[in-house]
């Protein structure tokens, strides 16, 4: 398992270079809806730097049905009518692409005008490739806003393939989640 690390060092940057990205693409956004909760502190930057007062969010989860086969709903839609307006969705990275497709045709059941879509990372077996994006990779990406999650997520994951000391270091080492982080959790 290979991890591909993002640091708040990184986010400023990061995010100035996807607006410009969309500045140059001559699309220009009346609102930004980001995608919960990948998506909320870049929608964030995007909204300041590109000067979009207007930004939304959708919520989108996967729910295990009576055959155990996960359903994907959206169980917080984008507030009000898009009708005629050019929307930027936004998230952090198209893994299966399944979110980001969702969110893409809500939005355009809503009226939107035209839609974009815009990730830092994007994987190359997505089923949608976001209109703007930084990277494609493979690799697990972990964000510096989701510490206790990738940390959570890896812990179960891996429990029962390795020892704890072993494990431990995975987390903090190879997949970059800190100590604090990992000792707030109480998993050492």
């Amino acid at each position: 398992m290979r991890f591909l690390k993002f640091s708040l060092n990184e986010t400023l940057p990061t995010a100035i270079k996807l607006a410009s990205m969309v500045k140059e693409s001559n699309f220009s956004p009346d609102i930004i809806v980001a995608i919960s909760r990948g998506g909320l502190i870049l929608g964030r930057l995007l909204s300041d730097l590109l000067n979009v007062s207007d930004l939304r969010t959708i919520r989108i989860r996967r729910y295990k049905g009576v055959g155990e086969t996960e359903e994907l709903r959206i169980d917080i839609p984008v507030l009000g009518r898009l009708d005629g307006k050019n929307v930027l969705i936004v998230d952090d990275v198209a893994d299966m692409g399944d979110t980001l497709q969702a969110a893409i045709e809500h939005v355009k059941q809503q009226g939107a005008k035209e839609v974009k879509s815009l990730t830092i990372h994007y994987k190359p077996w997505s089923k949608v490739t976001p209109d703007f994006f930084i990277q494609k990779t493979e690799s697990w990406v972990v964000y510096w806003w989701e510490y206790a999650e990738t940390a959570r997520s890896l812990y179960t994951k891996l429990s029962g393939e390795t020892d704890k000391e072993m494990l431990l270091r995975k987390l903090e080492k190879e997949a970059g989640v800190p100590k604090k982080v990992i000792r707030w959790l109480g998993l050492e």
